[in-house]
This record gives structure tokens, C-alpha cells and sequence, in this order.
């Protein structure tokens, strides 16, 4: 009897300690009907999706339901992946203007605050990237997060993107030149600064330290990373392109309110852009390179054959499923709107392999709509992160 009582208590004790996390580790969902928009290989209808330990397992017509699996019906409804803003300022903590306008080892990431709610989050966007201030000629590394979890859970990429502003925002930075010419000269140098740094490491010359400004640029050099180019008017968004080729570099362009004029040479170049926000412009007190703006930039982007993206480059206000409506009403076709709010986005910011899309291997972040998402009456009914049933109306 008393070894029967031992027994209960020893037990008792073991469940109390084990963490809730291992207990709800084995985390079975099945996703049930509905109309699965894949993105990556078209709508399946009245399909069904298996999601386990925050992973996507298997999609399709018939699948074996796990004993112990939770099943959302969703009937009726529209399945889509995770919505993703490819440039935004969503909970960061602006940092102080700095007088040294090269800031190229800073990280975002560095100055991002996890939020417990979003509204954005339950309107779908369950990731987005976060950019260094655009006063900075070279600002650093932005990141992918997700809005849900802390901050070590939430990164997707600490480095997927180096920041580089070539508008007026960086003209009026401080101890920044003072023209545009200037600006891309300064650069150049400090490009070509880095690669020297680089050789002299190749033939084993002693260095004090490591600099961390020229580490960080040489991840652009190599083409690890990216560079996003903060531009707008037709003349920035060109040297961008000749800076791109003088160094070989891979470059996205970030706004580009203007992108459509010189559309034909950013699709020769395979150079894609984030477009947004699209209501923009002189007429809301925006910056005299804004005038070129229109809300048919991505549809004539697309049309041109350069792959887009959308963002809000904002904190809050209005999600990014508002930049879709408006491109998608501005001619942008319906599904390469939805496209350019997940997997496009998802392949410029380069976690493709994660996001972007409804396919075994990826993470479980899933939406449930009643409606279409790019239509103004699409409200969300279930939002998955993870796995996890995050958001449920």
C-alpha cells in the first residue's frame, strides 16, 4: 500500500516538473475542406492539410487523420499560407540618428521588441521583414520575424537583407554629402574598402581586430546577402542597377514609386522590387520623388516581367492585404497579387524554404478565411503560426 502511495506521488511530482512545451510537443492538426490555395502548385478543393510539431506534414485529397489529431472544419471556406509584409518597421524601437551615416553591422533585429497581439497578426500577417532606418546611406542588416512568440522564436532571418537608401531620406541623415552623386561615391568607396580588407586577409597580413563594418559588407560582396536599395525616382533606382553590376551584387529594390518607368531594364536585370505603401505620394505630404507614383506600379512591373512584392514600410495602420486590394484593383492579377503577399515575398527575403507556401516541409503558418483575402469583405476565421492556433474569431 505505502509503495502504491510512493508510486503515485513520484509520478504526480514527475508531471508537475516536465515543461508544458514537451507535454504539447506532439501537436496533431488536421485541416479539413475548403478551397487550399498552395500558391506553389494551385488550389486544391475540398483538400486536406496535416500539420504536426509546428511543421507541414502532407497536403492533398486523402489523407489518413492521425488518432489524437485536433480537425478544423473548413468547410466553405478559403485556406491560404501565412501573409507576409516584405518591409515594414512592425515593432521596432528606432534607434538614435547616428553621425556615422555607415552603420553597416547594425542589426534590426537588435532593436526589435516582440509584441504578445498584433492586429495585423489577425488579419493574417504572420511574418514580416523589418528594415533599419532609411536616413542611413548603408543601415545595416534587416530581419524576418514572425509577430508571434519572443524574440529568439520569432526570427526567421537576423540578416536577410542590407540596408542602402539612396532617397532623400538619406540626404537630409546627418554628416551624410550632400548630393547623389556624393552619396553613391561614398559608397563605392567603402565597397571598395571592403574588398581590400578582404585581400589583405588572403594573404595573411596581421589586423589588430576584425572590423565588423567591412565583415558585414563583404556578406554582400560574396552575395550571401542581398542589398536593398531604398529608391524611388528613375535615376536612383538606375545607379542602383550599375552599382549592382560594378560589383556583382544581388539587389532588391525597396518602393521604387518610379520602378514602373524603367521597368523593362529591372526585368533584363532579374532585379525584383517591394512595392508599397501605395497610397503614397505629394498629395499625402510625401517627398517631392514620390510624384512619379501610381497604384498601377505593380501590375506594370509585373507585366514586364519583373517579379513584386508588396509592403506597408509602416509599424501598424492598415496590413498589407490592403496594398494587395489595391494593386490587385490597379491591374495585378488576382493570384500573383496573393502570390506577392507570400510565397514572391517569402523567395525575395529569401526564406522560401520556411514560408511563402502551403508544401510538406514548410512551417504550419496557415490562414482560414470566409472570403477571399483580396476581397474587401475576407475576414480571417483561424490563423495558425507554427502550428499553433494563434488567433480564432
Amino acid at each position: 500500500m505505502v509503495k502504491n502511495y510512493l508510486r503515485i506521488i513520484i509520478i504526480t511530482f514527475l508531471l508537475l516538473w516536465v515543461p508544458i512545451s514537451a507535454l504539447t510537443e506532439k501537436s496533431l492538426l488536421v485541416i479539413k475542406g475548403g478551397e487550399i490555395h498552395t500558391i506553389s502548385a494551385g488550389v486544391i478543393q475540398d483538400g486536406m492539410i496535416f500539420l504536426e510539431n509546428g511543421k507541414i506534414r502532407s497536403v492533398g485529397k486523402n489523407i489518413s487523420i492521425p488518432k489524437g489529431a485536433r480537425i478544423i472544419d473548413a468547410d466553405g471556406l478559403i485556406v491560404t499560407p501565412g501573409i507576409i509584409d516584405a518591409r515594414s518597421r512592425f515593432s521596432l524601437r528606432v534607434p538614435r540618428r547616428s553621425k556615422n551615416f555607415f552603420n553597416s553591422a547594425r542589426k534590426a533585429i537588435d532593436f526589435f521588441k516582440p509584441v504578445e497581439e498584433s492586429t495585423w497578426l489577425k488579419c493574417g500577417v504572420t511574418a514580416t521583414y523589418i528594415t533599419p532606418p532609411a536616413q542611413d546611406l548603408l543601415g545595416g542588416f534587416g530581419a524576418v520575424v514572425k509577430l508571434v512568440g519572443g524574440k529568439e522564436e520569432a526570427v526567421v532571418s537576423d540578416a536577410a537583407g542590407m540596408s542602402v537608401s539612396f532617397g532623400e531620406s538619406a540626404l537630409k541623415g546627418l554628416n551624410t554629402p550632400t548630393t547623389r552623386q556624393g552619396r553613391v561615391g561614398r559608397l563605392r568607396q567603402e565597397f571598395v574598402r571592403a574588398n581590400e580588407y578582404k585581400e589583405l586577409g588572403k594573404k595573411g597580413a596581421e589586423t589588430e581586430t576584425a572590423d565588423p563594418q567591412y565583415e558585414a559588407i563583404l556578406r554582400v560582396l560574396s552575395r550571401e546577402v542581398p542589398l536593398r536599395v531604398f529608391a524611388n525616382n528613375p535615376d536612383d533606382i538606375m545607379t542602383s542597377l550599375r552599382f549592382a553590376k560594378e560589383f556583382n551584387l544581388r539587389i532588391v529594390i525597396d518602393s521604387g514609386a518610379a520602378a514602373h518607368r524603367v521597368a523593362r531594364f529591372l526585368a533584363k536585370a532579374q532585379v525584383p522590387v517591394v512595392v508599397g505603401p501605395s497610397i503614397m505620394g505629394l498629395g499625402s505630404g510625401g517627398p517631392l520623388e514620390m510624384i512619379a507614383h501610381t497604384p498601377e506600379n505593380a501590375g506594370r512591373l509585373y507585366r514586364a516581367g519583373v517579379k513584386v512584392a508588396l509592403s506597408t514600410d509602416s509599424r501598424g495602420g492598415r496590413s498589407v492585404l490592403s496594398e494587395g486590394v489595391i494593386a490587385k484593383s490597379h491591374g495585378l492579377p488576382e493570384d500573383i497579387a496573393l502570390r506577392a503577399v507570400t510565397l514572391s515575398a517569402a523567395e525575395i527575403l529569401g526564406v522560401a524554404d520556411r514560408l511563402g507556401s502551403i508544401e510538406p516541409g514548410k512551417d504550419a503558418d496557415i490562414i482560414i478565411w470566409k472570403g477571399h483575402p483580396l476581397n474587401t469583405w475576407g475576414e480571417t476565421r483561424i490563423v495558425i503560426v507554427s502550428g499553433k492556433v494563434v488567433y480564432e474569431r
